[in-house]
C-alpha cells in the first residue's frame, strides 16, 4: 500500500526526489536477482547500460558479458562501467573481449599513482543496470560467483537488490550518464547522444513511490547519509538494519540512541564472520556502547551477509550499495533506492526476520568475556576507522 501524503512528508525531506508509480521488486541474493537481470539484458532493444563496482572474471562474470556481447551485436547499445580497484585482481580479458566485441567499456579511476589527484580512496562502490531506459536494478550484489547459491558452486553471499520500473528509470538514466560523461577518456567519442529523458516518457502499472538517492564526487556527498538520519528521527516503533560494514559515524549513532531513548526498538544485523576481518573488528569495539543503551544486535551465521538495508516502520525501506562506514560517507560513488510503501516494507522485515532467525544475539556478557587481547585488537581497529 502507498504512503499517504503526510507519510510521504514524514520520511523525505525533500519531496521532489520522489517517483510515483513505479513496479518494485525486491530480489533477495544472487539467486533471485542474477536470472532477473539475465532476462532483463538477454530482451534489451535498444541500450543497456552496466556499473559495478566488482566483475569478476568467473562464471557468473562471463555470463553477463557474453550475454552483453549477444546483444551488441544484435545492435544494442552497450555501456559498462567499472570499477579499477574493485577489478584489480580480475584478468582484464574479460574487459578487453568486450571491448572488442564493440562495448563500450570504461575503467573508473586506474590504478595510476603518477597521475596527479588519481584519487586511491574515491571508488566507483554502486552495483546499477538499466535496460532500455525502462527497467532498472540497484543494489548490493556485484556481478560474481560468490553470490550465487551454493547448489552452483556459489557461496550464497547475502545480499538484496531491486528491480524497478516506471518513472525512477529516468534518474537511474540520468546518474549512469553523469558519471559516465565524467569518466570516459575525454579523447573517446560517445556512440550515442546524451539525452535526457522527460520523467513522463516512462510508464508502469505500479504504484510504489521511491526515491533513488546517490552522491557524486563532489557535491551531495553526505546525501544519503542525511536521509538516513531524517528517517531514524522519524521512527516510532522500529528500525532494523542490515550491514556488511557496520561503523556508522556519530552522527548516525546517535540518531539511533536518541530512538531506543523514544522507545522505538533497534535491531542491527552484522556478519558473523566478515571478508574484511578489520572492519569486524572495528564493529565489535562499537558493540558494548550499542548495547546499553538497548540496541539489540546479531551476528548472521553462514556465508558472508553483504547486505546494505534498512527498514524503519515497516513504510521506509532503503537497499543499495552505501554501507555505513567512512568509505561510504566521504569517498565511494554510492546509489541507493527509498522504498516508501508499507507492503513494499513489510516483506522487507519479513526477508530480514529470516535472516535474524539464523543469526546469534551478542549480548552484555559476551562483551564482558573478551580477553584484553580482544579488547585491544578492537579498539586499535577502531581507531583507524576511517582507513578501512
Amino acid at each position: 500500500m502507498e504512503l499517504t501524503e503526510r507519510a510521504l512528508r514524514r520520511f523525505v525531506p525533500n519531496k521532489r526526489r520522489v517517483r510515483r508509480g513505479n513496479d518494485v521488486q525486491i530480489l533477495c541474493d544472487g539467486e533471485a536477482a542474477f536470472p532477473s537481470m539475465m532476462t532483463a539484458v538477454e530482451q534489451a532493444k535498444t541500450s543497456i547500460m552496466a556499473e559495478f563496482y566488482i566483475w569478476r572474471g568467473d562464471r557468473v562474470g562471463w555470463q553477463f558479458a557474453d550475454a552483453l556481447i549477444a546483444r551488441s551485436r544484435a545492435g544494442v547499445h552497450v555501456q559498462a562501467i567499472y570499477d579499477a580497484w574493485g577489478c584489480v585482481d580480475v584478468d582484464p580479458l574479460i574487459f578487453d573481449t568486450m571491448r572488442e566485441e564493440g562495448i563500450a567499456c570504461i575503467q573508473y579511476r586506474p590504478i595510476a599513482p603518477w597521475r596527479p589527484r588519481w584519487g586511491f580512496f574515491r571508488r566507483n562502490h554502486r552495483k546499477m543496470l538499466i535496460v532500455d531506459e525502462q527497467i532498472g536494478y540497484v543494489g548490493g550484489i556485484n556481478l560474481a560467483q560468490a553470490y550465487a547459491p551454493r547448489a552452483s558452486g556459489g557461496e550464497d553471499w547475502k545480499d538484496f537488490a531491486v528491480r524497478v520500473e516506471g518513472p525512477v528509470v529516468n534518474d537511474m538514466t540520468r546518474l549512469f550518464r553523469h558519471t559516465w560523461d565524467r569518466t570516459r577518456p575525454q579523447n573517446e567519442p560517445t556512440k550515442k547522444k546524451t539525452v535526457v529523458v522527460p520523467a513522463t516518457s516512462h510508464q508502469s502499472n505500479g504504484n510504489t513511490s521511491v526515491a533513488l538517492i546517490s552522491n557524486n564526487e563532489f557535491g551531495q556527498r553526505y546525501l544519503i547519509r542525511r536521509n538516513y538520519i531524517h528517517a531514524i528521527n522519524q521512527a516510532t516503533h522500529r528500525i532494523v538494519i542490515a550491514n556488511a560494514y557496520f561503523l556508522p559515524d556519530r552522527a548516525i549513532r546517535r540518531a539511533l540512541y536518541r530512538a531506543r531513548k523514544r522507545g522505538v526498538a533497534v535491531t542491527v544485523l552484522v556478519p558473523g564472520d566478515s571478508d574484511v576481518k578489520l572492519v569486524k573488528w572495528a564493529t565489535n569495539h562499537l558493540y558494548g556502547r550499542c548495547l546499553r543503551r538497548g540496541i539489540r544486535i546479531f551476528e548472521y551465521q553462514g556465508s558472508m551477509l553483504h547486505a546494505k538495508t534498512a527498514v524503519i516502520d515497516e513504510s521506509w525501506t532503503t537497499i543499495g550499495s552505501y554501507n555505513l562506514d567512512h568509505q561510504s560517507l566521504r569517498y565511494n560513488l554510492e546509489v541507493n533506492l527509498t522504498i516508501l510503501d508499507q507492503e513494499q516494507g513489510t516483506a522487507m522485515a519479513n526477508h530480514l526476520s529470516v535472516l535474524l532467525a539464523q543469526a546469534i544475539e551478542i549480548t552484555v556478557e559476551n562483551v564482558r568475556n573478551r580477553t584484553w587481547m580482544q579488547r585491544l585488537r578492537y579498539w586499535l581497529t577502531f581507531q583507524i576507522r576511517k582507513l578501512l
